[in-house]
Formats: structure tokens, C-alpha cells, sequence
């Protein structure tokens, strides 16, 4: 496993990066403990012109505005009062574009994550617990500890006190590997909303449930047999 350093990774457009992050490890050294989650699902948020981005029409606000800087710097912001969401800034300066990490499977230190999603309870199958670690962007950053004390930090950092880096396997991932699907919980997006901008491993275990898939690709044809 070997750090990614190179800010020119993080440079490309954010379509173009969450396909590069599937497959990749997030690496979180935290209370002497490393946490290392590989990336099965991306979301791309392409900046101003896109009307899902938190940067649309070139809106600077304290919440984004590291999106406005360079590439490959973490974004956190929280949902709903409760979740933080694990975001990457991508793009040259000026594109103010992002990756949302919505799941991963759990590499290295699993138990501790468990216990960071309160699943370390005899509640569920063992099975049923690893798939749901970190199956949405709100658990990703839960079982990772990951809080608004990382939002702004530099994963490029090759320092060994940088404690949040992406990082590189053997593990290796084609195209044929890669589900492109609709963003989700976007419906305020416009025409936005339906953009095929969201990437996951095919047949993997952990990504968004197939019945949410579902669920989604039936709301979208009804949707459009309605607008039609």
C-alpha cells in the first residue's frame, strides 16, 4: 500500500476522479488505531454550472469554500443535523468540483469500526454487519471517525504526522468493474438531477442496496413517463 501524493491525481475533473477512487483506500490513523476502507461508490458534484453542487453558480459560502481552492483537500460537511459526509475537491482552481464518497468495505480495522457504528452488538449476522459498515456517506464517515476536524486537511500531505490519506493496492479495478447510475437525493437538481454521475463496483458487497437502486430506477420512470 503506498500513499497517493501527487496533487495532479486530484486535478481531474470529478467525474473523471470518482472513477479513479473506486477501489482505492481511505486511510484514517486515529487514537493509535488505522482504519482502512476501500472506496466502492463515488458521486461527482462538476461545480458551478451543476445545480446539485454546493458550489452552483459560483456560491462561496463558509460551509464550501474549500471548495474553491486546490485539488485534493478534504471536504466535511454534515446532513440532517446528525451525518458528516467524507468529500475530495477536485479540478484545477476555479472548477470548484468534488467527489462524495458514498460507501466502502472495511480493510483494516474492522472491529473498531463496528464499534464506531454501534454494531458491535450480537444483533445481526456477521455477514450483515460488514455490509452495512459504511453503505451510505453518513456511515463512511461514522466508521471512520472522521468529524469537521478533517474538513480542509491536505491529502497530499506526505508528511508521516498526516493522519487522512488516500492510498493504493494491488487491488485493481477495469471499466468493466463500474456501475454508472443517477446521483441520489437530488430531485431539487433540475435538470441536474438524472446526470449519470454516480459510480460503483459491480456485484461488490458493499455499495447502495439493490433495493434502493431499484426503487430509485422505478421513481425515474415514473418521473419521466409523467413529464412526457
Amino acid at each position: 500500500m503506498h500513499r497517493i501524493t501527487d496533487r495532479n491525481f486530484f486535478a481531474q475533473d470529478a467525474v473523471a476522479l470518482s472513477r479513479a477512487l473506486l477501489g482505492k483506500l481511505i486511510v484514517h490513523d486515529v487514537n493509535g488505531q488505522r482504519l482502512v476502507l476501500r472506496i466502492t461508490e463515488t458521486e461527482a458534484y462538476m461545480g458551478v454550472a451543476d445545480q446539485a453542487s454546493h458550489s452552483k453558480g459560483g456560491r462561496l459560502s463558509h460551509r464550501n469554500r474549500i471548495m474553491f481552492g486546490a485539488p485534493g483537500f478534504v471536504y466535511v460537511f454534515m446532513i440532517y443535523g446528525l451525518y458528516y459526509c467524507f468529500n475530495i475537491t477536485c479540478n484545477e482552481p476555479g472548477q470548484h468540483e468534488a467527489v462524495l464518497i458514498r460507501a466502502g468495505e472495511p480493510v483494516v480495522g474492522t472491529q473498531v469500526m463496528l464499534c464506531n457504528r454501534g454494531l458491535d452488538q450480537p444483533s445481526k449476522s456477521q455477514a450483515a454487519k460488514l455490509r452495512s459498515i459504511a453503505d451510505g456517506p453518513g456511515k463512511v464517515a461514522m466508521a471512520l471517525g472522521l468529524t469537521m476536524d478533517q474538513y480542509g486537511q491536505d491529502l497530499t500531505d506526505p508528511s508521516p504526522s498526516s493522519r487522512l490519506f488516500i492510498a493504493q493496492d494491488e487491488f485493481a479495478v477495469d471499466d468493466a468493474d463500474i456501475v454508472v447510475d443517477g446521483r441520489i437525493g437530488i430531485d431539487y437538481a433540475g435538470q441536474d438531477r438524472d446526470r449519470p454521475w454516480r459510480f460503483y463496483l459491480k456485484d461488490h458487497v458493499v455499495s447502495v442496496s439493490k433495493a434502493k437502486r431499484l426503487k430509485q430506477q422505478q421513481k425515474k420512470i415514473t418521473r419521466n413517463a409523467v413529464e412526457s
